[in-house]
């Protein structure tokens, strides 16, 4: 799919950007005085001394940074499109140029032939990692969340499912908590012998689901909740499904108080062993209370993208968020404090936003990395979770997730270091998609639409 557009790209004229200093993600560096050639897809040459190239598009970088472009490894965006909602639009005008779609509503034929036709018709859009289905192995409490699951109740079935994700495009396998233990081997045995990684949104028994095969955990708010005191409660009300009899309001008010403080010593038995099987730890910080408080809330020009049934969405959050205590819906998120313990100990994440209902596409990645830096990275290794960890996760370490020669040109430009403070990645100056260069009056103009977009909307 990475290569099948390289004809269309082909009459695209070279860009050469001079003067440039180029963010190494890897290092944590800033090459200064570069020169960087892009043709067609790629980046054709990067050096110190000058490039000339008879056709191309020279820019003058000169005080400008360049980081890889950024991935959200965690977010609804075509259930967004299907919408009307603008999301990728907001996507590419935030530097986002890759996004991991999860739980979508549409077949798998359609979701497929979607993103073909993306490639097929060289549109403007970021990079879409497919999830497919969410598998699950009982029925979900809410019946719209049927059309985004596929239920699985036996080895034979979850084989077959996993072989239909990967037919039908699936970068990514995506599971629910599975209880029955045989079945989600099967599911990881499977997909790891087409060589395929499985995700998990899990309120088990984490280091269970770690050493069965899971490769990594996508919602971080469980990590705290799975290594609490009174983790058999969480498991127990898991496997009841017992989200159906509770609000919002009780279930932050009363059911996760019941869980006590975090055990220490079995945390670190946790960390230590999603460390050694190499299990990651996909983030959704701008998904969490305090980041909705922050910044969806708190930044009202957001509005002007959020389609009408959005905004009746936010306004039913902010009120059952009445209902919450201060102190659980505004002070710093536990799942953020703990996840990035487990990852200063060597647990690798992945930056996602899980923006969906309320949450601004684009913009919430930003607000992700805030969070990461807020929580104590530098901002380096924020920058890390969004561009090379991403790549390295879907094998695609060798195409994306640097700024280096050869790799395929998914490239932000900005117009401050977002090494010495994590918000510069918010000043954008270009954005580069697949090769195509974005001006800043090209972005401006992706906003505008973005905002008539959800304007007309009903």
């Amino acid at each position: 799919m990475l290569l099948l557009p390289l004809q269309l790209f082909a009459q695209q004229r070279p860009i050469v950007f001079k003067n440039l200093t180029i963010i190494d993600v890897k290092k944590g560096t800033a090459l200064k005085n570069r020169h960087l050639l892009i043709v067609g897809q790629r980046i054709k040459k990067i050096s110190t001394k000058s490039i000339t190239h008879p056709e191309a598009v020279v820019i003058d970088a000169t005080g400008k940074f360049m980081m890889p472009g950024l991935c959200d490894f965690n977010a609804e965006v075509l259930n967004y499109e299907y919408a009307g909602a603008p999301a990728f639009n907001l996507l590419l005008a935030n530097g986002v140029t890759s996004v991991r779609d999860l739980k979508p509503t549409q077949t798998l034929k359609e979701i497929f032939a979607f993103r073909y036709n993306l490639i097929k018709e060289n549109s403007l859009a970021p990079r879409i990692y497919l999830s497919g289905k969410t598998l699950i192995d009982r029925i979900p409490f809410q019946s719209e969340n049927m059309a985004k699951s596929l239920l699985v109740n036996s080895i034979v079935e979850a084989e077959h499912a996993v072989d239909s994700m990967i037919f039908y495009g699936a970068d990514v396998i995506d599971i629910r908590t599975i209880l029955n233990r045989s079945i989600l081997q099967a599911i990881t045995n499977r997909a790891h012998q087409k060589g395929i990684k499985v995700l998990a949104r899990f309120s088990g028994d984490w280091i269970q689901a770690s050493e069965d095969g899971v490769d990594g955990f996508t919602h971080p708010s469980d990590l705290w909740r799975v290594a609490s005191k009174g983790r058999k409660k969480l498991f127990q009300f898991s496997e009841a499904d017992s989200m159906r009899f509770v609000s919002v309001p009780e279930f932050y008010n009363r059911v996760l108080p019941s869980l006590g403080a975090v055990d220490t010593a079995y945390f670190y038995t946790l960390v230590n062993t999603l460390k050694n099987n190499n299990t990651w730890i996909c983030t959704n910080f701008a998904g969490h209370m305090p980041s909705k408080v922050k910044f969806e809330i708190g930044d009202s020009s957001r509005n002007q993208f959020r389609l009408p049934a959005q905004k009746k969405q936010l306004a039913l959050m902010q009120q059952e968020m009445s209902q919450i205590s201060a102190a659980r819906s505004k002070a710093a998120s536990p799942q953020v404090y703990f996840a990035l313990q487990g990852s200063k100990r060597g647990v690798p994440l992945l930056a996602g936003t899980q923006f969906e209902d309320i949450g601004t596409p684009g913009m919430s990645l930003h607000d992700e990395l805030y969070w990461f830096v807020e929580g104590g990275l530098s901002p380096a290794e924020a920058l890390r979770t969004a561009t090379i960890n991403p790549a390295t996760f879907l094998k695609k370490h060798k195409d994306l997730g640097t700024v280096e020669e050869r790799k395929l040109a998914d490239l932000v430009l900005l117009d401050a270091n977002p090494l010495e403070n994590i918000s510069n990645t918010r000043k954008i100056n270009m954005v580069v998609v697949n090769g195509r260069l974005l001006k800043r009056n090209d972005l401006d103009s992706l906003l505008i639409e973005a905002r008539e977009k959800a304007r007309k909307s009903k």
